[in-house]
C-alpha cells in the first residue's frame, strides 16, 4: 500500500509489578484521498446537535473524546430517534474517559447530546 491509514490500539495491565500485553493491535487500510478532518473542539449543548465532518463527505471512522470534567455525552446516529449508541465518560479523576473510535457507513451523520451542562468534544473524522 502506498497511501495507507494506519490504526493501533494497546492495552497493558501492571499488576503485582508484572507488565502483560492485554491487546495490541494494528489495521492498516487504504486510503484513496487525505479526507481528514481532525482537531476541532465541538461544544454540544444539552440539545442534540449534529456532529460536523468538515469538508469529508465520505466519513468512515470516527474519533470522539469528551473533554468535560464532570459530565457525559450520548453520541447517536442521527436517524437513531433517540437510542444512545454510546457514552462519552467525563475526563474525571475517579472514572477514566476513553476516546471513542467508530467505523462508519458513508452518508449516515451523527448528533451528539450532553447531560446536564455543555460539554467540548474533540472530533476527528477520516475518509477512506
Amino acid at each position: 500500500m502506498s497511501d495507507e491509514l494506519q490504526i493501533s490500539l494497546s492495552i497493558q495491565s501492571k499488576l503485582g509489578g508484572i507488565l502483560r500485553d492485554v491487546l495490541n493491535v494494528t489495521a492498516a487500510y487504504d486510503q484513496a484521498n487525505e479526507g481528514i478532518y481532525g482537531g476541532p473542539v465541538q461544544n454540544i449543548g444539552t440539545s442534540p446537535v449534529a456532529i460536523g465532518f468538515g469538508a469529508v463527505t465520505s466519513a468512515r471512522i470516527l474519533v470522539a473524546y469528551n473533554l468535560d470534567l464532570t459530565n457525559y455525552v450520548d453520541l447517536y446516529v442521527d436517524d437513531s430517534a433517540g437510542a444512545a449508541e454510546m457514552k462519552l465518560l467525563p475526563r474525571s479523576a475517579t472514572v477514566p474517559s476513553f476516546p471513542a473510535i467508530l467505523p462508519l457507513t458513508p452518508g449516515v451523520g451523527f448528533e451528539a447530546v450532553a447531560d446536564t451542562a455543555a460539554c467540548d468534544v474533540y472530533v476527528a473524522v477520516i475518509d477512506l
